[in-house]
Formats: structure tokens, sequence, C-alpha cells
């Protein structure tokens, strides 16, 4: 798991971090990930680029914060979906089950699109933080796909599984393409 190299102890360095994540993620969208200027994005967010080394020791650190900030409220959407009980799953249409499941990651990354950005942009993060995600999202739709469809094998649950991800990977390939 990432740590920041100097976590903030007092309000206002916690406000002056966040502020530089913010103004990042604004930059990022504005720019491209490979165009983030460390002394634009200090003045965006009236700090210093020693504030920028001081909280987060490099620009990829920086770049690992943010990254991680949108992971944990990725975690949050899966822990909702994660939370939803498997019965649950399987009284509601087709509809409502893709509206349900789905949704609330397209709504995630909607308001997130720096996210998308910085998640299409593999020579920086983190590979595990990645893959988590994309693991604990899977299983859980195999587990719910294998309840709505009972008669399925094994073989047929995973193949639709990495189907409907693979779908996935490519729509947030083509959103970051479109940032």
């Amino acid at each position: 798991e990432f740590t920041l190299p100097r976590a903030p102890r007092q309000e206002r360095g916690v406000l002056r971090m966040e502020s530089l994540l913010d103004s990042a993620a604004e930059l990022i969208v504005e720019r491209g990930v490979e165009n983030l200027s460390l002394l634009e994005l200090a003045a965006r967010a009236d700090a210093t680029t020693g504030s920028i080394y001081h909280f987060f020791g490099s620009r990829d650190g920086l770049l690992r914060a943010l990254f991680e900030r949108y992971a944990d409220g990725f975690r949050q959407v899966n822990g909702q979906l994660l939370g939803t009980p498997l019965d649950a799953w399987s009284v509601l249409s087709v509809r409502q089950f893709v509206e349900s499941f789905f949704a609330p990651v397209a709504k995630f990354l909607h308001a997130n699109p720096a996210f998308v950005i910085l998640g299409s942009d593999g020579t920086w993060k983190h590979p595990a933080v990645d893959m988590e995600l994309t693991i604990v999202t899977a299983r859980h739709f195999a587990r719910i796909l294998a309840d709505r469809w009972p008669l399925a094998n094994r073989s047929d649950l995973r193949l639709t599984t990495d189907m409907v991800f693979a779908m996935g990977d490519g729509v947030f390939q083509e959103m970051s393409r479109s940032k």
C-alpha cells in the first residue's frame, strides 16, 4: 500500500495537500499526465514546489497519491456493491441489474476524469492496486452472475465475466483517449 513520504499532521497541511491533489487532477484533465508541470501545479494550488516535494517526495509520488485517493473512492463504490446481498441481485430485471451494478462505477468514473486518465497511463502507477480493484470487482460480478445463472458451468461464468470486464476495459481506454 502506498504511503505518503510525509503525511501532514496539522489541518493546514491537510488542506494544502488536498489543494495540491485537486489542482493536479484539474491540470491532468486539462493537459494530460505527461504535461503536468510542478511549477504550474504549485501556482494553481497557491503553494510552492517545496510543498509538493515535502508531501509527496516527487512528481511520481504526487501521481501515486492522487491515484490512491481515487482508488480509495473506487473501493468505496466496490464496497457498496459487495455489501449488497447476492439474493438482492437475483430479483432484479436485467436492466435493473446492469444499472445497479455498472451505473455506480460509471458515475464515479465520469465524476473523476483524472482517475480515468491516470488509470490508462501505466508508466507510474502501482500495478497491484489496479489489479486488486479489478479482481475484487470481477469476483463479485462472477458470484452475482453465478447466482443469477445457476445452470451455467464454471467455464461459461468465467468467459462471461472476462468478456464483460474486457468490454469495460475497452470503455475505460476509450474514455481516457477522449479526455
